[in-house]
């Protein structure tokens, strides 16, 4: 949803947090209250404040575009290959 421009709402597990950033919510793993709390704050942004809920769009586009592309995925997955094969 991030590469359509969409802000999300995520719980800091795994990569989600990093992913995502500052380009929408992040929240604590097993707090429902801070989770409600975040999506009340984006529908909140969302309605009252287009102007930031645009430039949100435009970063959480960007994160995507600039960081997680296949490209540097592949060469992610090359590199920890190449370790775990001279380790063996």
């Amino acid at each position: 949803t991030m590469l359509s421009g969409t802000p999300n709402v995520v719980r800091d597990v795994r990569d989600s947090g990093l992913m995502v950033g500052n380009s929408g919510w992040v929240v604590p793993p097993q707090k429902p209250e801070a989770m409600a709390r975040a999506i009340r704050g984006a529908h909140s942004e969302w309605t009252d404040d287009p102007s930031a809920w645009q430039q949100r769009r435009v970063e959480a586009r960007r994160r995507i575009v600039e960081r997680f592309t296949f490209e540097r995925m592949a060469a992610a997955y090359e590199r920890v290959w190449e370790r775990v094969s001279r380790s063996g």
